[in-house]
């Protein structure tokens, strides 16, 4: 199938995200390492995502990568569409609008 130019793309999309997700690994090793390998060691609940998936025992780094990168996306594209629904709501509700707009005025 590699004769396929989506294909190709595809692969090459997927190798520029795997390193992508492979910087992010190793800035967090450089730069924080020292200072969460406590709290992971602790099990603490004020330990970060990231210090929880280097901490685990993967069967190899892409899986680490694929998790990292699994949890960044998903989160992302929870927000969008939770930000997307309520947008269209709130486009087709003029009370409620209203309601949000005073809630506002009141906080600034």
């Amino acid at each position: 199938m590699f004769w396929n130019a989506n294909v190709k793309e595809a692969a090459r999309a997927c190798e520029r995200l795997t390193n992508i997700g492979q910087k992010i690994l190793d800035e967090y090793r450089k730069k924080h390492k020292d200072k969460y390998s406590a709290a992971a060691d602790n099990n603490s609940s004020g330990e970060l995502i990231i210090a929880r998936l280097d901490n685990f025992d993967y069967i190899s780094e892409n899986h680490r990568i694929s998790d990292l990168l699994t949890f960044m996306l998903a989160g992302h594209e929870t927000s969008a569409y939770t930000m997307c629904f309520f947008l269209a709501d709130m486009a087709q509700n003029m009370a409620a609008q209203k309601k949000i707009q005073l809630e506002i005025d009141e906080a600034i």
